[in-house]
C-alpha cells in the first residue's frame, strides 16, 4: 500500500494537507476572492463599471480557483487538477471556503488513486474526481461551513461584549497566524470574521 501510494504520490500526512494543500488555498483565495475584492472596491471608488464587473466576477470564481489551486499544491495529474475545479466551485457553493478546501482534498487524492489506472483514464478520472468532490461537498460542507461560521460569530459577538480583552486576543492570535505555516487570511474568511474583530485581526497582523 505504501508503495502504491508513493507512486501515486500520495503522502498521508498533516504536512501535507493542513500546511501545503491549505497554503495553495490561500493563493486560490488571493487570485479570486480577494484580488476581485480589491479590483471591485477600486472600481466603486472610480466609479468605473468596467472595474466592478471585473472584480465581481473574480470574486464569483472562489470555488474554481481553490480546486485548482489545491490539486496543483497536491500534485495532481492534469485530468485530475481539471476536474478540481468543478469540485471547488461544488465545494464553494454548498459549504463555502472550508467546503471547497475539504472537497477539493478528498477529490484530488481520490482522483490521483484511479488517474492512469485502465484504458477509460479519460472519463473515469474526471469522473471520480467531479464525483467525490461533489458527494463531500454535499455530505460535509454545510454541516462544516455552518460550524466555522456559527464559531465566527461566536468571535464578533464576544468582541462586541469585551472589546479591548477580545481585542487583544484576536490580535495576537491572528498575528501569531501570519508567522505559522497557515494563512491568516484563509482562516478569517472561513470563519466569517467581520466588525471589531475583523478590525483586530488586521491590527495584529500589521503589529506583527
Amino acid at each position: 500500500m505504501r508503495a502504491f501510494l508513493k507512486r501515486k504520490g500520495i503522502d498521508l500526512s498533516w504536512r501535507t494537507y493542513i500546511i501545503t494543500a491549505f497554503s495553495y488555498m490561500t493563493l486560490g483565495l488571493f487570485a479570486s476572492l480577494l484580488i476581485g475584492l480589491i479590483i471591485q472596491t477600486l472600481g466603486n471608488q472610480l466609479g468605473i463599471e468596467f472595474l466592478v464587473d471585473m472584480g465581481t466576477l473574480a470574486m464569483g470564481l472562489l470555488g474554481p480557483a481553490i480546486g485548482a489551486a489545491v490539486a496543483y499544491g497536491l500534485g495532481a495529474p492534469p485530468l485530475v487538477l481539471f476536474a478540481a475545479i468543478v469540485s471547488g466551485a461544488a465545494g464553494v457553493e454548498l459549504g463555502g471556503p472550508a467546503g471547497a478546501f475539504l472537497a477539493s482534498v478528498l477529490a484530488v487524492e481520490c482522483g490521483k488513486i484511479v488517474s492512469k489506472e485502465t484504458k477509460f483514464d479519460i472519463l473515469l478520472t474526471p469522473f471520480v474526481t467531479v464525483a467525490v468532490g461533489y458527494t463531500v461537498a454535499v455530505l460535509i460542507g454545510p454541516p462544516i461551513d455552518s460550524a466555522m461560521r456559527e464559531f465566527g460569530g461566536l468571535i464578533n459577538w464576544a468582541t462586541e461584549q469585551e472589546p479591548l480583552i477580545m481585542s487583544m486576543v484576536v490580535a495576537g492570535l491572528m498575528g501569531l497566524a501570519l508567522t505559522a505555516p497557515v494563512s491568516s487570511a484563509a482562516i478569517a474568511i472561513m470563519i466569517d470574521l467581520n466588525g471589531l474583530a475583523a478590525g483586530a485581526a488586521t491590527i495584529g497582523c500589521c503589529a506583527r
